[in-house]
């Protein structure tokens, strides 16, 4: 294994470690947490938003770094241009996407008070976990 695979996998591991972690931020917060425990509420919506976050910028990375393997890239401009046609083209692109856009939509909500944002914030980080 080379070093370009090794940080593909690092990628990976901390895209999916973050990702369960915003999950897991939202299932406390919506089954165990006391609705009256304010202080632990602003922790964990703060743990979920990093988390979150970091999802984001590791699966993009992610994404990356597999575009410039399956293109073969030797330099930072094969390697976005490989981007969107990955993005677009490949099953994997289109999953990787679709799971960004489920991670950035939780973000939004998850500030958010209404139980219907609540809701839906669980399941689009629920269905971004599924798709991995």
């Amino acid at each position: 294994m080379d070093r370009f695979e090794i940080a593909t996998c690092l990628l990976r591991g901390i895209h999916v470690a973050a990702s369960l972690s915003l999950f897991g931020c939202l299932v406390f917060r919506q089954f165990v947490m006391p609705a009256t425990e304010r202080v632990w509420l602003t922790a964990v919506t703060g743990i979920g938003c990093i988390s979150g976050g970091l999802a984001i910028i590791f699966g993009a990375g992610w994404l990356v770094a597999v575009s410039g393997t399956m293109s073969g890239a030797t330099n930072l401009e094969t390697v976005v241009t490989a981007v969107p046609v990955v993005a677009r083209h490949t099953s994997f692109g289109n999953l990787v996407c679709l799971r960004l856009v489920l991670l950035t939509m939780t973000l939004l909500l998850l500030s958010r008070q209404h139980p219907l944002a609540r809701a839906t914030a669980w399941f689009a980080a629920g269905a971004a976990l599924a798709l991995q």
